[in-house]
């Protein structure tokens, strides 16, 4: 029986693990999107800063990849298109990725 309980709590950690790091991933993700939609909008530092952190944050609440798009399609205003966006949002991820050495899954 003890061989099973190592399995399961191996499992558990494992899925604590890759929670985390699928978080900690789309944190990253959303913070270098919100620099690239800061450098489109060629805000200054302050400005830059305050529009990445929202980015940032929004890994905090339920903001799934289609909505932090939206959210870039709507402070962008037209300056790119949604291909645009998610072409990019797919950019930052495997970077966010990288960074983090978290496997694709």
């Amino acid at each position: 029986m003890t061989i099973f309980l190592d399995r399961k709590k191996a499992f558990e950690a494992k899925f604590v693990h890759d929670a985390d790091l699928d978080f900690k991933t789309a944190a990253r993700r959303n913070k270098l999107l919100g620099q690239w939609v800061a450098k489109q909008l060629n805000l200054d530092d302050a400005a830059t800063e305050a529009l990445t952190a929202s980015y940032a944050t929004a890994a905090v609440v339920p903001l799934k990849s289609n909505n932090i798009v939206a959210k870039a399609a709507a402070d962008l205003n037209g300056i790119a298109t949604i291909d645009d966006i998610e072409a990019k949002l797919a950019e930052v991820t495997k970077i966010g990725r990288k960074e983090l050495k978290t496997p694709l899954h």
